[in-house]
């Protein structure tokens, strides 16, 4: 494989009219996963889910929820275990636990309430939302 300079991939992304195909820490070109591009959001995986936590954030302010925390700042927080790891007799772990890590999580009258920023409803979301609210009993908030 060959692998491209910072200047080719500079060169690309001018040919192609902003078109962003990103390069990764090896310098692999490649093309992002869902094709939106990157976008600069101070860590957010995207544009929808800063303004989301802006949004949120605002809502902290007022004193409508508290506790407000977020996958990028408190990964542990936001992360719930829906099926738990499966072992065998030799204590050897077989299948991993499957997780949902939940954009924000936060206290709104005083129950725990999990939301993500949903552009596009993938399969694999669709079936852990569900998994979710059988496990825990309430379900995730689309923002």
């Amino acid at each position: 494989m060959t692998r491209w300079t910072q200047a080719q991939v500079d060169a690309v992304r001018r040919e192609r009219g902003g078109t962003v195909w990103a390069a990764n820490d090896n310098g692999v070109i490649r093309s992002p996963r869902l094709r939106n591009g990157n976008v600069s959001t101070a860590g957010f995986a995207s544009k929808r889910e800063a303004k989301c936590f802006e949004d949120l954030k605002l809502r902290q302010q007022a004193g409508e929820i508290y506790d407000l925390k977020n996958n990028r700042d408190h990964k542990e927080a936001c992360t719930f275990e829906l099926i738990p790891a499966q072992y065998n007799e030799a204590g050897i772990c077989v299948e991993r636990a499957c997780k949902y890590i939940a954009d924000f999580t936060w206290i709104e009258d005083g129950k725990l309430v999990a939301a993500d920023a949903k552009g596009f409803r993938e399969p694999i979301y669709r079936i852990k939302r569900k998994i979710f609210r059988q496990r825990y009993g309430f379900g995730i908030r689309e923002l």
